[in-house]
C-alpha cells in the first residue's frame, strides 16, 4: 500500500541531502580502509606533494566568484536534473542484483530533495514531487523491508541506508508508520551491530534514533572523539582510503549542510581542518576525481572555509568537469563488470554529492566574512 505525504507535498525546505557511509560503489569501496589511525602528534600535517592541477584562480572575492559564474551553475543543475529523470532506481531489483538497492534510493531521494532545496518554487517543482513519489512506492512493501531475514553482510551494508531512507521520507511529509514498525522489529539487532561501526556512521545513527527517539545502546555521538579529526591524522593518513569517513565527520554535525550554524568543532579542530583541507581537496582535482573533491567543496562551505583558493579550486574544477550527459566522473571502465547499473552504482553518487557542494556554493548565503577560523566553542 502506498501511503501519501501527509501533507500532500514535500516541504523541500526541511530538507536536505546525505549519503551516510558513503563509497562512490564498488569500484570506490574496493580502496576503503578500516578503522582510524591511532592518535598521532599534533603537529601541522604534511601535504601529499599535491601540486595544483590547473592555474590558480584570480584573487576575487567568494561573493564575485559565485555571481560571475551563476549560469554555469543553473546550467550544470539543468543538465544533471535531466540525467536524473532518466535514471530507474529500483531498489528491490537492485539488492536482487547484488547492488546495495537501499543505498541507491537514498541518493536519489537526496538528490531529488537537494534540488527543491535549492529552487522551492522552481518550474519543475511539481514533477520533482511526483517523481520523489513515485521513487518512494517500493519503501511501502513487504519485498523491500527485508532486514529481519537478511544476513550480517546484507544487514550491515543496508541498515545505515535503511534508516536515512525513513528519515528522509518522514521529513519530507510521508506517513512512515509502516516503516517505522519494521525499524523497531529490527533494533534489537541494530543495536547490537552498533559496536561494529565506525565513527562516522556510529554519529549519524545518533541522528536517527534522537529523530525517532529510539533509545541508543551506547551514547552514538562520543564516536567522534575515536575519529580521524580527533586524531589529527594527517593528509597521508587519510589519504583515498579514508577519505570518506573523514568527510563524513564533518557531515554529520552539519547535518549535511541543514543546519550551517552548528558549533560543533573547537578551535584546534578547524585550525587542523583548515589545513587538512586544502591539500585533500587539491590532490583530489589533481586526481581528476570529482566525488572526493566534491564532498571536500561541502566541508570547506560547512566550515566557512570559503576565502580559502582551494574552495575556488574546487568549485571551478566541478563546473568545468561535467559531462556532457549531465553526470560527472568517468565511469565507463567499470561497465564489462557492472554493466548498465554503472549509473546507479557509480554516477548517482557524484552527481548527488556535486549537486550538494554546488547548492551550498551559489544557493546559501555565504557570509561576507567566510573564511574565517569559523566556529569555535565545542567542549
Amino acid at each position: 500500500m502506498i501511503r501519501a505525504p501527509v501533507s500532500g507535498k514535500v516541504n523541500p525546505m526541511l530538507i536536505h541531502r546525505h549519503a551516510i557511509a558513503i563509497t562512490a560503489g564498488l569500484a570506490l569501496a574496493a580502496a576503503m580502509c578500516s578503522g582510524a589511525p591511532a592518535a598521532t602528534n599534533r603537529a601541522p600535517p604534511s601535504g601529499l606533494g599535491i601540486k595544483r592541477a590547473q592555474p590558480p584562480l584570480p584573487d576575487v572575492p567568494i561573493a564575485r566568484y559565485l555571481g560571475e559564474n551563476l549560469p554555469r551553475y543553473r546550467k550544470a543543475v539543468d543538465r544533471a536534473r535531466a540525467w536524473l529523470d532518466r535514471l530507474e532506481v529500483d531498489p528491490v531489483a537492485l539488492r536482487a542484483a547484488g547492488f546495495k538497492g537501499k543505498k541507491k534510493l537514498v541518493e536519489i531521494l537526496d538528490a531529488y530533495l537537494g534540488l527543491l532545496r535549492a529552487d522551492p518554487e522552481g518550474p519543475g517543482r511539481d514533477a520533482m514531487l511526483e517523481r520523489i513519489a513515485g521513487l518512494a512506492e517500493p519503501a511501502w512493501t513487504a519485498a523491500y523491508h527485508d532486514m529481519e531475514t537478511a544476513d550480517d553482510t546484507q544487514f550491515k551494508q543496508d541498515s545505515t541506508s535503511y534508516l536515512r531512507a525513513a528519515y528522509l521520507l518522514d521529513r519530507a511529509g510521508f506517513d512512515t508508520g509502516y516503516y517505522l514498525a519494521h525499524i523497531l522489529r529490527i533494533l534489537p539487532r541494530l543495536n547490537s551491530h552498533m559496536a561494529l561501526r565506525g565513527t562516522d556512521q556510529r554519529m549519524a545513527f545518533h541522528t536517527y534514533y534522537s529523530h525517532f527517539r529510539l533509545q541508543e545502546p551506547f551514547p552514538l555521538a562520543a564516536a567522534f572523539q575515536s575519529g580521524l579529526i580527533a586524531a589529527r591524522a594527517s593528509p597521508e593518513q587519510i589519504g583515498r582510503g579514508a577519505v570518506y569517513q573523514f568527510t563524513h565527520e564533518i557531515f554529520v554535525p552539519y547535518e549535511f549542510g541543514e543546519n550551517l550554524d552548528a558549533k560543533f568543532f573547537s578551535g584546534d579542530d578547524l585550525a587542523y581542518l583548515r589545513q587538512v583541507l586544502p591539500v585533500l581537496t587539491h590532490d583530489a582535482i589533481a586526481r581528476k576525481d570529482p566525488d572526493v573533491a566534491g564532498e571536500l567543496s561541502s566541508c570547506m562551505r560547512y566550515l566557512l572555509f570559503t576565502s580559502l583558493p582551494a574552495y575556488r579550486d574546487s568549485l571551478e574544477y566541478l563546473l568545468e568537469s561535467q559531462r556532457p550527459d549531465g553526470t560527472w566522473g568517468d565511469y565507463e571502465r567499470f561497465r564489462p563488470t557492472l554493466g548498465r547499473h554503472v549509473d546507479q552504482v557509480l554516477s548517482l553518487h557524484t552527481v548527488l554529492v556535486v549537486l550538494d557542494a554546488l547548492h551550498s556554493a551559489f544557493t546559501d548565503a555565504i557570509p561576507e566574512s567566510g573564511g574565517g577560523i569559523g566556529h569555535d566553542v565545542r567542549d
